[in-house]
């Protein structure tokens, strides 16, 4: 029997557990590197890891493995969920989690995992603290509008709300800026190829860039647009149930709420996607069906473009006619 560990993770400790000829076995470690070790110590030589992912708690312990030469596959949570629902499982533990996990190795066989580059995530890392200096400057804002409305309002309370919301502007200009530097640094021909495209500006080139990270690892179009949540549904049974499905939204939703933006900039400055939207609006589709068929075509072209290290050409069809 193939050697599938599973281990279930959490922010302070890991539950490892699999199944052998003989029995189960299972421990519980620290997450930390001297658990990882111990962890290797007490696991089989030739097994593969699988768990799931969950934050950033998982992250050093799989690279961790990966960096040792051992499989390691992350999973989506939904799937293992689904699967242990199957079981029909009367108690949750984490040591019956670490069990469950092994035994969805051993039947799905999932794939490995594909480390992602650690400059990637300190560019994600950055993404998340300048969003967050955004909304908390847009709360201030609004706090300060709202005390100004009051006959009676304070203006030392007003002049504190002003004086945090100057200094994270200050912040979010200089995180920015070393964001903007790395990515240069990182992936400049990818941002260069995808701000390209009609419609896509610098900003969200970068972002897409980040939140994508190697587009290599999508062996085709329809796997990056799958991992987008693009993807159509299907809800089908016998005569009495037809729906008309909608995106599977099983993905990033910052990368969808990017392109449904760019979408409507991309109708007035790219022919191609006026002609689409054309032609599906006189086969009778609705205005949001469109959409979501552009903000497709732009991911397909994305990967083409980058793929190929190509720069967005308006004239490749009739050229490679």
């Amino acid at each position: 029997m193939e050697p599938w560990v599973g281990i279930d993770v959490s922010m302070e400790t890991l539950d490892f557990g699999w199944i052998t000829s003989t029995g189960k076995k299972y421990f519980k470690i620290a997450n930390s590197p001297d658990g990882f070790r111990e962890a290797l110590s007490k696991t089989p030589p030739d097994a593969k890891f699988v768990m799931e992912a969950t934050g950033t708690y998982h992250l050093n312990l799989a690279f961790f493995l990966h960096e040792r030469g051992h499989f390691v596959s992350v999973v989506n949570p939904l799937c293992t969920k689904s699967h242990m629902r199957t079981e029909l499982r009367r108690a949750k533990s984490d040591k019956t989690d670490a069990l469950a996990l092994s035994r969805f190795g051993q039947e799905k066989k999932p794939e490995a995992w594909v480390a992602t580059r650690p400059e990637v995530l300190q560019m994600r890392q950055l993404l998340v603290v300048c969003d967050s200096l955004k909304e908390t400057m847009c709360a201030f804002g609004n706090k300060i509008h709202a005390m100004e409305q009051c006959v009676y309002s304070s203006s030392y309370a007003i002049g504190v709300l002003e004086a945090a919301r100057d200094q994270l502007e200050v912040q979010l200009k200089e995180a920015e800026a070393t964001l903007d530097e790395l990515a240069n640094k990182t992936m400049g021909r990818t941002i260069e190829i995808i701000d390209s495209l009609p419609g896509i500006g610098r900003e969200t080139a970068v972002r897409m860039a980040i939140l994508v990270g190697d587009f290599q690892r999508f062996s085709n179009c329809r796997k990056l647009v799958s991992f987008c949540g693009l993807t159509p549904t299907i809800a089908q049974s016998g005569t009495s149930v037809h729906s008309k499905g909608t995106i599977s939204r099983m993905g990033g939703h910052k990368i969808r709420s990017m392109l449904y933006v760019c979408t409507w900039s991309t109708l007035r400055h790219n022919e191609h996607a006026k002609a689409v939207w054309k032609r599906m609006k006189e086969n009778g589709k609705p205005g949001k069906v469109i959409i979501m068929a552009l903000m497709n075509k732009m991911l397909r072209q994305m990967h083409s473009m980058v793929i190929h290290d190509t720069m967005y050409n308006p004239n490749f069809v009739a050229q490679a006619a």
